[in-house]
């Protein structure tokens, strides 16, 4: 593609789908208004170590990306395998796994799954006896593809399966990830337009009363340097919604500690709401076999410190090795002094064994 007709593939591949979706995007609500906000949980060692975000890359076979965005898939993942877990607070536990396979002269398509284990809960009558236990858990089935569209553009889309089981309710629904990814043909720039979670609570957990799901829509860009092996990473995430700060339900107008509820005196300045949208990471790679990440998250920072000792909230880090036929990832995000949560990811491709057999 000539690069004087990158401006007019943008407009028709990229702001066009935004412009369809934007009617959608009025009354979406953050900070545990809808159902399903599991789907928001970062499962992928590499994306939690660079602040939770990473959907722009070019030339890079991590099925883990894929999960999030499914414009990313490509031949080249074909028969990879990836298996994520994280280790949160408490008894929580969360993971996700997923399978490409390439159709020649079709697509990639991905299937997987991600779940959540609440762990054992005890169950208490109105007097505070123990009566019982019970658990809680979360789980959604996925399928992806995605095509490229021409030498520049990949769109893609994933579809899944919702179900959920807390104590004796359960609910369903379906939703999917539209999303389109601009490469620069043998460059190191990439750009992703992704809008998440569209979809539709089909059984709620209530009778009648349906939630809405945890919509976003995301704008990535990454751009690897000529001359050192260093990888920057923006993610304007929420952009459905212009103002993140907590709201107080009784006066719209004052906002609230979202821990303690109390209000506190409006913030003004106009960087902290646009800061509020942003995720900035790195990936620093010496070798193509160990790979260095750090991220740094403003939002979750002004949400969850605690202003007396800050610490290291907001920020996290990671680091990738390849053995043997093994890609083993590591990532760290402090969430609140409370503790932080340690991801694990490892990927394999399938071939590389059947191969080995073979011979």
């Amino acid at each position: 593609m000539r690069r004087n007709s990158f401006i007019p593939s943008l407009l028709r591949h990229v702001l066009v789908p935004v412009l369809l979706f934007l009617p959608f995007t009025g009354s979406a609500q953050i900070g545990g208004s809808q159902a399903f906000d599991f789907l928001n949980l970062v499962t992928s060692a590499r994306i939690g170590a660079v602040g939770g975000y990473f959907s722009a890359v070019t030339n890079d076979d991590d099925l883990s990306l894929a999960i999030d965005n499914p414009s990313l898939l490509h031949a080249d993942m074909e028969k990879r395998l990836v298996f994520d877990y994280v280790n949160y607070f408490s008894d929580i536990n969360f993971g996700s796994c997923a399978y490409a396979h390439h159709l020649p002269g079709w697509g990639t398509l991905s299937a997987g799954m991600r779940y959540v284990d609440y762990g054992s809960f005890q169950e208490t009558n109105e007097q505070g006896d123990v009566v019982g236990s019970f658990r809680a858990s979360d789980m959604a089935f996925q399928l992806g593809t995605a095509r490229a569209i021409d030498s520049n553009f990949t769109a893609g889309v994933n579809a899944r399966f919702i179900y959920s089981s807390l104590a004796g309710y359960t609910s369903s629904g379906v939703a999917a990830d539209l999303a389109v990814t601009y490469r620069k043909p043998q460059g190191r720039f990439a750009a992703a337009l992704l809008l998440r979670n569209v979809g539709v609570q089909v059984n709620p957990y209530v009778d009648q009363t349906r939630e809405k799901l945890p919509y976003e829509v995301q704008i990535a860009i990454s751009q690897k340097l000529e001359h050192l092996p260093f990888r920057y990473i923006v993610h304007f995430t929420q952009l459905q919604k212009l103002d993140l700060n907590y709201e107080n339900s009784n006066n719209p107008t004052l906002l609230v500690d979202p821990l303690t509820g109390e209000s506190i005196e409006p913030r003004k300045m106009i960087g902290d709401k646009i800061m509020r949208h942003v995720v900035l990471g790195g990936e620093l790679s010496p070798s193509q076999n160990f790979h260095i990440r750090f991220g740094y998250n403003y939002r979750r920072r002004q949400e969850l410190k605690v202003d007396s000792r800050a610490g290291t909230v907001g920020f996290s880090w990671g680091f990738g090795l390849k053995i043997s036929k093994f890609q083993l990832n590591y990532g760290r995000a402090t969430y609140h002094l409370a503790g932080a949560s340690n991801h694990f990811s490892v990927s394999t491709r399938i071939s590389d064994f059947i191969k080995k057999e073979e011979n």
